[in-house]
């Protein structure tokens, strides 16, 4: 059995396609998060730590969903959850774009390794594609939803959606991501310009909004 002295710990080296840091050890591949971070490091010199103690294993773990039979899970309930007359609704499809960086990224990681390191990393991928940040907000808020479905029905342990909760939300002025520009009301002359051409019913509507700024489902 070799002692702790005699082992070479593996390289820490860049995974290509996603950018991030990633170290094999007993022929399971970690993946650390952004390549060359801080916390990237962290990560490497704790798993081989374990190894070196371990006598160059890595420690036997329970058997475990992988955070992609996650996702397939939660896609199936999804399907069924966000319908609204029997088609599938908008949110839907935004679960499942925001799955497929998940999944690229930890696809194949044990569900109950995916932990706020590994939540930071998806959200600078999603800065990377260029998302804005309100957007990417939203998304990291869906990915804690489907691990909090995922505690609910015993899949993971409660403490998973509770730590990925304390990934706080990208702020204004203080990320790369970009901003959206702002949505802003229609010009009064383009609404007197259209009222004549909308059915008496609809255009009543429109000058009741504009006059006490309801929204159209309060009409």
């Amino acid at each position: 059995m070799p002692n702790a002295a005699s082992l070479r710990p593996p390289k820490y080296r860049k995974h290509k396609s996603t950018g991030q840091a990633v170290v094999v050890l007993d022929g399971r591949t970690f993946y650390l998060g952004k390549h060359n971070t801080a916390g990237g490091r962290e990560w490497e010199r704790r798993l081989i730590s374990q190894w070196l103690l371990n006598d160059g294993r890595m420690p036997k773990q329970a058997d475990g969903l992988t955070v992609v039979e996650i996702i397939a899970k939660y896609n199936r309930f999804a399907r069924g959850y966000y319908r609204k007359h029997g088609k599938l609704t908008r949110e839907y499809t935004l679960i499942r774009d925001t799955c497929k960086v998940v999944k690229a990224l930890y696809g194949r990681a044990l569900a109950t390794d995916f932990g706020p390191l590994a939540m930071k990393a998806v959200r600078q991928q999603m800065i990377e594609r260029g998302w804005s940040r309100k957007y990417i907000n939203k998304n990291i808020g869906r990915i804690v939803r489907m691990f909090k479905w995922a505690a609910e029905e015993e899949l993971v342990p409660a403490s998973i959606p509770q730590a990925l909760s304390m990934v706080a939300g990208l702020r204004k002025g203080r990320t790369q991501a970009r901003e959206t520009a702002p949505v802003l009301p229609v010009d009064d002359s383009i609404v007197d310009a259209t009222l004549e051409y909308l059915p008496d019913v609809v255009s009543d509507m429109v000058r009741l909004q504009r006059a006490t700024g309801m929204r159209p489902s309060e009409v």
